[in-house]
């Protein structure tokens, strides 16, 4: 261990002090009021109150002082190509296997795929003999030119396929998955099988939809405001996808002992609290077009004037179901199935976060995963 600067997390820390200032001043009224005393377990259980407000602030005291700290091992990349602000890596050295090409969200960063020793896709797909490649969008701050979603699939992504001396294997995970699918319905014959992970599809059954049907809250001004979008109001926006989570790992954090365990939960937080600032264009896409209007699901989301439509990817596809995910639920992902016509399904007792990062996630997601690759060779 090595000593370090505090952390400033979790992220907006600030909002999960209010939101449990609210909950604690609810459990008050309803424990204290007898009209709702025998109701207040159940209203607890459903609304999942957090049980004590002080196991969540000693939580966050550990975290903030954990003198661990992620070692960094993106040094094994080497730079293949640069598209604006996004770089093309290999990753590990070059085995001689065959080629598949990572392409993570815009939101958070993409070492999520390269986490730590023994929880990380790209080094379990190195080992199986696969050379992985990683899309990394880079940080927008600075750019004179920046993406839309559009461009990053018809600069960055579309270029990157063409790099190859064979068609790879994309896969895409969470909001990549969705560029993935894009650069399928462009550009499918330079992609050999597609892999969608926890991606969102049908956006009307999360949880961000509903509120931003019910939300009076204009998001224009926002996004026109300035010409990035900062973290913290990314973070703020989609925070509501699970606003429980938080309160969960704090207090998960507060009471464990097992120093692997610690490190890998302080890596994944201190993954979740390092995002992107966004381009409103990009940020526009993601809230209004897909969360809110649910455009991929109906059909009328295009690229370079193709409607992205999955029943007409022919190519092997395998989507990758997270069973316990309250950012993408089961419902939003399982639509892909039914619609790409040469589709493997596999479900994964996992949440988002844990298909990744996850204490078994190479179990119950590696293996299965490279399983489906080996069968396609």
């Amino acid at each position: 261990m090595t000593k370090s600067a505090k952390r400033t997390g979790p992220r907006p820390l600030g909002l999960y002090y209010a939101m449990l200032q609210n909950t604690v001043g609810w459990q008050q009224v309803l424990q204290g009021n007898p009209l709702f005393g025998q109701v207040f377990t159940q209203l607890a259980d459903f609304f999942q109150f957090p049980p004590d407000g002080k196991t969540f602030l000693k939580g966050v005291e550990r975290y903030r002082n954990y003198s661990w700290h992620r070692p960094k091992i993106e040094g094994n990349y080497t730079e293949v190509a640069q598209y604006g602000r996004a770089r093309l890596y290999q990753c590990r050295k070059n085995n001689g296997g065959k080629p598949v090409l990572l392409i993570p969200s815009f939101v958070n960063k993409s070492y999520i795929l390269d986490l730590l020793p023994g929880n990380s896709l790209v080094q379990h797909l190195h080992n199986a003999g696969f050379t992985p490649y990683l899309l990394d969008w880079g940080d927008p701050a600075g750019q004179p030119h920046g993406f839309t979603v559009e461009t990053a699939i018809t600069e960055a992504i579309v270029p990157a396929l063409e790099t190859f001396e064979e068609p790879p294997t994309v896969i895409g995970y969470c909001m990549g998955g969705i560029l993935g699918l894009g650069a399928a319905a462009i550009a499918s014959e330079k992609i050999k099988s597609l892999a969608v992970l926890a991606t969102p599809w049908d956006f009307s059954v999360t949880q961000t939809h509903q509120g931003l049907m019910l939300s009076n809250i204009a998001l224009e001004p926002i996004f026109a405001a300035s010409p990035l979008i900062p973290v913290d109001v990314v973070q703020t926006l989609f925070v509501e996808l699970d606003p429980q989570g938080a309160f969960n790992r704090m207090e998960a954090f507060a009471n464990l002992e097992d120093e692997p365990t610690l490190q890998r939960m302080a890596a994944l937080e201190d993954w979740l609290a390092d995002g992107w600032p966004l381009e409103p264009n990009i940020a526009k896409t993601l809230i209004i077009d897909w969360h809110k209007n649910n455009q991929t699901h109906l059909g009328t989301w295009q690229i370079a004037g193709t409607y992205v439509k999955p029943e007409n990817i022919k190519i092997p596809t395998l989507v990758a179901i997270t069973e316990k995910d309250r950012l993408v639920p089961p419902e939003s992902s399982a639509p892909l199935v039914e619609k790409l016509p040469n589709c493997t399904r596999l479900n994964v007792p996992m949440g988002h976060v844990g298909l990744m990062g996850g204490r078994k996630a190479e179990e119950n997601f590696y293996q299965p995963l490279t399983k489906w690759l080996q069968s396609l060779t």
